[in-house]
């Protein structure tokens, strides 16, 4: 009988340590719904969507991250803020104007790119900036097999184009956010 206390004893301990640690949370807010992209409630019928980088690539291999953040709902601004990091080497200079081409011909070009920071670690430096796009071509955006960034800096247009990731995430992004 005494053995027995013990082990319901434990086995009570370790489920109230299990459980302190999350191990039985049931959230309910959101999370990782894919590899791809996470999702969160935001309230009054608003689900906030961030798909996480993905890699686009210039013919000599310079890379471009982009992560996504969109609030799907009927009573939010339905802007779609992309931000962007652009690896290199310093000094980093504010992109002019960055366009956006779909594979369906559709193009999209902000010109009001804000600049969040640089970062100049040895061996990734690389600068983050962030465009909005209008959340009416994320659709399209995310259905196109083959989308590039074109990013303009001091009259030099740089073209980057969706690497092996992008072409392994569009359609289940698409599918997430609009199915």
């Amino acid at each position: 009988m005494r053995r027995r206390n013990k082990i319901l004893l434990y086995l009570s301990m370790a489920a109230c340590f299990w459980y302190s640690c999350g191990g039985l949370r049931v959230t309910g807010n959101g999370g990782k719904i894919t590899e791809y992209a996470e999702s969160y409630f935001k309230g009054e019928g608003k689900m906030l969507f961030y798909i996480k980088p993905i890699d686009f690539k210039t013919v000599d291999g310079d890379k471009l991250t982009a992560d996504y953040t969109y609030i799907k709902g009927d009573t939010v601004k339905k802007d779609v803020v992309i931000n962007l990091s652009i690896y290199g080497e310093p000094p980093f200079s504010v992109a002019d104007s960055v366009t956006v081409v779909y594979s369906n011909g559709i193009t999209f070009t902000d010109n009001s790119i804000k600049h969040l920071f640089n970062e100049n670690f040895k061996r990734h430096k690389f600068t983050r900036q962030s465009i909005d796009m209008p959340g009416d071509r994320l659709a399209d955006y995310f259905q196109s097999n083959e989308v590039s960034f074109i990013v303009y800096t001091k009259g030099k247009a740089v073209e980057y184009k969706g690497a092996k990731q992008w072409r392994k995430s569009h359609t289940k992004i698409y599918q997430i956010i609009f199915w």
